[in-house]
């Protein structure tokens, strides 16, 4: 149901960075870095958000990869393919000359795409269905499991080797992942990479989260995405400064050493920006508990001396109240007096 051309799929600018000999004003050479055709990377809407194996990933980058077509005719009724990873069409077309892929010696100008050739192509597509065996209506080959021993000479007969049971179509639903990349598995890649490169890691990752969904484990998937999340924060300021310097260059519009002056000055306004946030990231979150702190200190001494002045007031008498108590409790207290000094009479 699909077939991998024998083209490139290339982005324009949504690709792994690579560098770049340019050849300044005055002969000055300098290595720019700019981004590379061959190594586009998936993210966002071009990762199918409905699938648990790629939706959890921030990107994927794919070096030299082969577009995956879709055979709608070749898919049938009983299966369906979706696309994992697909290209952006605003930015992507399909490199032919497949002689002529160090980004180096290409020029952007000349060897750019047109916008006729932009369009989008599929990288990575899942098949879910029932699947039909290549035996299905061909012979099978000669097994060697089944073969005889040479130590027990032929067999004939009853004793020869029989051909497997060949089983002509899947039993039950299954699913199969079709990519037109293997770099991003391989040793030089995850290897070379290894702990260090966030990109070798979403590679992993991306391998990881595919195999856990052919076997329909998606609960891993959702654990293993949060030890793989990148959080690093980028620079937009930097990035845009970078990208205007890099159309001087470009236009000749700068000299070399108006060319250094800039480019340090963008490296320290990021290191600028950089250590003020990380000063602010420390200090705000202090700053803000002992502002906390300060102010709920206020509110319990404010509770506490109204709750002073509460209590005084409900304990003083005034004079004038204790005065006129005083006569009106003497008459009880003689007449009782009275009554006791008496003799009882017979």
């Amino acid at each position: 149901g699909v077939r991998i051309s024998e083209e490139f799929v290339c982005h324009a600018a949504s690709a792994f960075a690579a560098p770049r000999l340019v050849t300044l004003p005055g002969g000055l050479k300098a290595e720019m870095m700019q981004p590379n055709w061959f190594w586009p990377r998936f993210s966002g809407e071009m990762l199918d958000q409905d699938n648990p194996a790629v939706r959890t990933l921030k990107s994927v980058v794919f070096l030299w990869a082969h577009p995956v077509d879709v055979i709608e005719s070749a898919v049938g009724a009983k299966k369906t393919a979706t696309a994992l990873v697909k290209s952006d069409g605003r930015e992507s077309w399909r490199w032919k000359d497949t002689n002529r892929v160090d980004i180096s010696k290409l020029d952007p100008r000349y060897d750019g795409p047109s916008r006729e050739d932009l369009m989008t192509s599929n990288v990575a597509v899942a098949l879910e269905g029932e699947f039909t065996s290549y035996f299905a209506d061909r012979p099978v080959p000669p097994s060697l499991i089944t073969a005889p021993d040479e130590k027990d000479g032929d067999q004939e007969g009853e004793n020869a080797p029989k051909a497997p049971e060949v089983v002509k179509a899947s039993k039950q639903p299954t699913q199969l992942v079709v990519v037109g990349n293997s770099i991003f598995i391989s040793d030089a890649w995850l290897g070379g990479n290894r702990g260090g490169d966030q990109r070798a890691r979403q590679a992993a990752l991306f391998a990881t989260n595919l195999v856990d969904w052919l076997a329909r484990s998606s609960d891993l998937i959702a654990l293993r995405a949060k030890q793989f999340a990148n959080r690093q924060l980028e620079d937009p300021d930097f990035k845009a400064a970078i990208e205007e310097l890099n159309e001087l260059v470009d236009k000749g519009e700068v000299e070399e050493g108006e060319f250094h002056k800039l480019l340090d000055e963008a490296v320290e306004d990021q290191k600028s920006r950089r250590a003020y946030w990380r000063w602010l990231n420390v200090l705000a979150p202090a700053a803000f508990v002992i502002v906390l702190g300060f102010v709920v200190w206020i509110l319990r001494a404010a509770m506490r001396a109204g709750s002073k002045n509460v209590a005084q007031q409900s304990l003083a008498v005034e004079p004038s109240d204790a005065a006129a108590a005083a006569p009106a409790a003497e008459p009880a207290s003689s007449s009782i007096a009275t009554d006791t000094d008496e003799e009882p009479k017979a």
